[in-house]
């Protein structure tokens, strides 16, 4: 029961994240929104969500947060490459810089919640 309790926020963001993507596209589709906004908002939604599993993951772990950082974003990164190798996506530059991206934006709030974690014991 313990472990469905910390996982239940990492599915309610895939549920958020596929639902928002759905409405997006649906916009897209009904030419409400251009191409360009529904990739952007889809982006962002995106990094807003990873930066708040990383934090919440993090606080919850008993590794430094770097390394957990980097676990989060190995698995992001492999989902990736495989689906780009499953459907022979070319790898271009934008691909590396979106990689990059990920494993900054995983790895940075990993580090801030185990500092502040470590702060809170602190205190105790």
């Amino acid at each position: 029961m313990k472990k469905l309790k910390e996982f239940n926020f990492s599915y309610l963001s895939i549920g958020i994240l596929s639902c928002s993507v759905l409405i997006i596209t649906l916009l897209n589709f009904l030419d409400i929104l251009s191409v360009k906004v529904s990739n952007i908002l889809i982006f962002i939604i995106f990094f807003i969500l990873l930066i708040l599993n990383s934090f919440k993951i993090a606080l919850k772990s008993k590794d430094k947060g770097i390394i957990t950082g980097t676990k989060i974003a190995s698995i992001i990164t492999i989902i990736i490459v495989t689906l780009k190798l499953l459907f022979k996506i070319k790898f271009n530059f934008y691909t590396a810089i979106y990689i990059l991206l990920i494993y900054l934006l995983s790895i940075i709030p990993s580090i801030y919640a185990s500092n502040k974690k470590g702060a809170n014991l602190k205190n105790y």
